[in-house]
């Protein structure tokens, strides 16, 4: 009997050692009673076994809860981690799946946004830099139109100096030849001025291809006669013909008709150059004017022109043919003391006609 005794704590000893969790058990299960003499009942009936756990790993669902086998044996197991989850609150739950459907109303309005064609006007950068570009071209402009301004400015105040100075020429010449005595020193002085009235000429006609529209027809005229005189003829030409282009009236077109019609001439063009002047003496026709004596020294002015014109090829017949119109002109101008001038520009185109060497 003290063997079994023996032998079963023995048992229950080595199962203790054996299993930790066994220890566990042993707090919530009864100890058996020991015998406390012979005879007992406790001695004759056989110790139950002890029950001892064992730890194997679930293999379904329906391993969650132990299991005691025939021998007594508890199998347990440990709970796994997805059960924490699927053994949490309804609420949590529903907590996390609107969170996660916020998230994804979200991403999917982002994405709305994005694929959405943006209007420029309605985006803040873009109206800054078109602002800024304005801007730029604006004050780019008016520092272009500010320089072009002040360039015109400078070009007219240099061509008003240079034509100042070509109208003096001509008379500084009549001074001269009157007052000097010395025909050399005439000459010296006649060379010296028309050299100068040549670079003047060709400065001014540059400055007038730059700036053509502010120059005046009386500018545009005299300087025709600057190049004209310093043997620039072609370009004496162009002017005239500019001017003819821009006439506005009797005196701005009058001068440019006698001033192209000479040049033909001179060039060879005769017939060219003689209906040149017959369209200045119709240009009344054109600009009809109640003041008869403008219209008599217009027409003056143009058979002496045509007559100098004549008596320079050698057609001595055909400019003293315009002398005597101009003298029939020059009869009819009243008072005769307004016409001078006239008188005297005859007389002298008169003398001088008897100096013409005809020419076939």
């Amino acid at each position: 009997m003290d063997s079994s005794i023996s032998a079963g704590s023995t048992a229950d000893s080595s199962a203790t050692n054996s299993n930790p969790r066994a220890t566990q058990l042993q707090d919530v299960v009864p100890a058996r009673p020991t015998p406390s003499s012979p005879g007992s009942p406790l001695d004759t009936a056989p110790d139950p076994p002890t029950p001892v756990i064992q730890n194997t790993p679930p293999t379904s669902s329906s391993d969650h809860q132990p299991i005691n086998d025939e021998t007594g044996t508890v199998r347990a197991h440990a709970m796994p981690l997805s059960s924490a989850h699927t053994n949490a609150p309804d609420s949590e739950m529903a907590e996390l799946h609107e969170t996660v459907q916020l998230l994804r109303d979200q991403v999917d309005a982002l994405q709305i946004q994005v694929s959405k064609p943006q209007r420029w006007f309605s985006d803040a950068t873009t109206l800054i830099a078109l602002g800024a570009l304005l801007f730029s071209l604006v004050t780019t402009f008016f520092s272009y139109w500010q320089a072009q301004i002040q360039e015109i400015d400078d070009s007219r105040t240099e061509l008003r100096t240079i034509i100042s100075r070509m109208s003096q020429i001509p008379r500084d010449y009549l001074v001269y030849t009157q007052t000097l005595t010395d025909a050399n020193t005439v000459v010296e002085l006649n060379g010296s001025l028309q050299a100068e009235n040549a670079m003047l000429a060709a400065r001014a006609y540059e400055i007038s291809k730059d700036i053509p529209d502010y120059l005046t027809p009386s500018e545009y005229h005299l300087l025709a006669q600057s190049l004209f005189l310093s043997n620039q003829v072609e370009r004496s030409l162009e002017i005239n013909e500019f001017t003819i282009a821009k006439a506005s009236g009797v005196n701005d077109l009058v001068p440019a008709l006698q001033g192209k019609a000479s040049i033909l001439m001179l060039m060879g063009d005769v017939n060219g150059g003689r209906a040149i002047f017959q369209t200045a003496l119709d240009v009344f026709q054109r600009y009809p004017t109640p003041i008869k004596f403008y219209e008599l020294t217009t027409h003056f002015s143009t058979h002496m022109d045509w007559a100098n014109a004549e008596f320079t090829i050698g057609q001595c017949a055909e400019g003293l043919k315009h002398l005597e119109e101009a003298h029939a002109l020059l009869s009819q101008m009243q008072p005769a003391s307004a016409a001078e001038l006239q008188r005297k520009q005859l007389a002298d185109y008169i003398s001088n006609a008897s100096k013409c060497v005809p020419k076939p």
